[in-house]
């Protein structure tokens, strides 16, 4: 097969992948709860905890809290959400809302917060974001599968998709990459997007082009 067809081939690959995002990266888009471990709280905590009377779903999201370097963890999906704690969603861009609550566990007590992140449907705007690359690179690669095409072009947006695919694969379920997961941002898809759809638009002016001059209409 040659080369342009194989790219081809690609591209509507990774276009699948991308159209079929919402079914996998975000069965829980806007949902993204918060958990902190504090050592101190000046207050009255929302209730008081032993940690053996807690549930196995409570026990599992303190405990990572309290095993993360920064003292805190998010997880998505409110269904996840442990009975004991309740989750303040709030629209400031500042989250002082929240709940804490006191453990007690073995000889020691710390204190647990809860919160809801901001909701500005940044997570919708990334599953849009990666149906419309697939929308686009569907077409690129119908494209490269009709024509020769320049293969540097459709490399880098197979390439780009790729990408994207992985990091916000990571940033749902594994976050294995760490800060890494921000190259797969809203603002980094929608530029991703953008470089696509000229793309496009260039092979797509360049294929009238060469049937034009080859008299094929």
């Amino acid at each position: 097969m040659e080369d342009h067809r194989v790219l081809g081939v690609g591209l509507l690959v990774i276009a699948v992948l991308l159209l079929a995002n919402p079914l996998y990266l975000y069965p829980n888009p806007d949902e993204v709860n918060e958990v902190r471990v504090l050592d101190s709280f000046d207050g009255t905590p929302a209730a008081n905890y032993t940690y053996e009377n807690l549930s196995d779903r409570a026990q599992t999201v303190v405990d990572r809290a309290r095993n993360a370097e920064s003292g805190r963890i998010t997880f998505r999906g409110n269904e996840n959400r442990p009975r004991e704690f309740t989750f303040v969603q709030t629209d400031q861009a500042v989250r002082v809302e929240g709940e804490i609550y006191r453990i007690e566990h073995g000889d020691e007590q710390f204190y647990v917060w809860t919160l809801g992140r901001p909701n500005f449907n940044t997570e919708s705007n990334r599953s849009q974001g990666l149906l419309g690359l697939g929308f686009v690179l569907a077409l690129m690669g119908t494209l490269y599968l009709w024509r020769p095409q320049p293969i540097d072009i459709g490399g880098a947006m197979a390439g780009a998709g790729t990408l994207l695919l992985l990091f916000n694969f990571d940033y749902r379920y594994t976050e294995l990459l760490g800060g890494f997961s921000v190259l797969g941002s809203w603002v980094v898809i929608l530029l991703t997007l953008l470089a696509a759809i000229v793309s496009l638009g260039y092979l797509f002016y360049r294929t009238m082009r060469e049937r034009r001059l080859a008299g094929e209409f």
